[in-house]
């Protein structure tokens, strides 16, 4: 069953020969959820997509800076550690 967000969007996706992704769902984080696995599967996928290089930072990623506060320094200077990406 599709989400609200895909409900609204698929008619638009239509009229461009577009569809959801297989398996595709949206996730609300709950305030006491672990966001580390989110936050990293996002940060990852453009690296492991080779969409930049593991020592580039991706200009595209965006948080917000509340978030960044933490997040940044479990990076290596803004970008992934080697061992993420093996």
């Amino acid at each position: 069953m599709p989400s609200f967000f895909q409900g609204r969007l698929s008619p638009a996706l239509r009229s461009h020969q577009l569809r959801w992704q297989d398996g595709y769902y949206e996730h609300r984080l709950r305030p006491n959820e672990d966001r580390l696995p989110v936050f990293l599967y996002i940060f990852l996928n453009p690296y492991r997509a080779k969409l930049v290089g593991a020592n580039e930072r991706y200009s595209a990623y965006f948080c917000r800076d509340e978030d960044w506060v933490w997040f940044e320094p479990l990076t290596n200077s803004s970008v992934p550690f080697p061992a993420w990406l093996a």
